[in-house]
């Protein structure tokens, strides 16, 4: 699925930026995946590493609950506020997003470790659309304010871990949080293989091609131990590149 004129709206952006420049003073880095991917894992793993500050994450409820995950499986998604919580969890994602830049201009020269990102928003919005749980204007208008909240956060130096296991990899590890059945509508509505492949494209196409001047690392590993040892290596380009 591609999105409405993201190809002109990068443009846009890459050439405000000079009105728009942000302080690059910040050391910024996202770890990112979607669901199950083994985000919180690798934060435990390396929050105790020197130089390294985890960015403390806001309250917030989960996208859906159980309930509604059971509607949305029969395909009562009127019963469901889809459109709302979308645009609830922008709203909040847009939030933590300003919060995660104004805690890292306190902190140089460390490096603020965050695994909340903003386009994460995004690849929810692309999720829900992709199950028909939002029509095609309210993807539009949903898009809209994601559009505007990324710009205002535009020109800010970061790096990004993507983290993007095997599908089986990520199922495997949902299923071991499910083993009391406290999730199985979440499990049977197909959001966890739609998100897989949304993030997929959000992490690997669209924003890397958005943001150049900021690095990507994609991995594709599960293991504890290979997610420790590329993170490290990431901290330590990033704690010696001048900026």
């Amino acid at each position: 699925m591609l999105l409405r004129n993201m190809a002109g709206f990068g443009l846009f952006l890459l050439n405000s930026s000079s009105e728009c420049q942000l302080p690059t003073i910040m050391k910024l880095m996202y770890i990112t995946g979607s669901h199950s991917s083994g985000k919180s894992r690798l934060l435990n793993a390396i929050g105790e590493y020197p130089g390294v500050v985890t960015f403390p994450r806001l309250p917030r409820n989960e996208l859906f609950d159980e309930r509604e995950y059971e509607l949305l499986a029969d395909h009562n998604v009127q019963e469901v506020k889809v459109f709302e919580k979308l645009s609830k969890r922008l709203a909040d994602s847009f939030l933590e997003a300003k919060s995660q830049i104004e805690f890292a201009r306190k902190q140089p020269p460390k490096v603020i470790v965050a695994d909340r990102f903003l386009p994460d928003s995004l690849a929810y919005m692309m999720t829900c659309f992709e199950l028909h749980w939002l029509n095609q204007n309210e993807f539009n208008e949903l898009q809209e304010k994601f559009e505007a909240s990324l710009l205002s956060t535009n020109n800010i130096h970061y790096r990004g871990i993507f983290l993007n296991p095997p599908f089986t990899e990520v199922q495997k590890e949902f299923d071991l949080k499910n083993l009391n059945g406290s999730r199985f509508w979440e499990r049977q509505c197909r959001l966890l293989e739609t998100a897989h492949r949304m993030f997929e494209y959000v992490y690997q196409d669209y924003l890397p091609n958005l943001h150049k001047d900021n690095k990507w690392l994609t991995v594709n590993s599960f293991g504890l131990n290979d997610l420790r040892s590329t993170a490290s290596e990431e901290i330590e380009l990033f704690m010696n590149d001048a900026g």
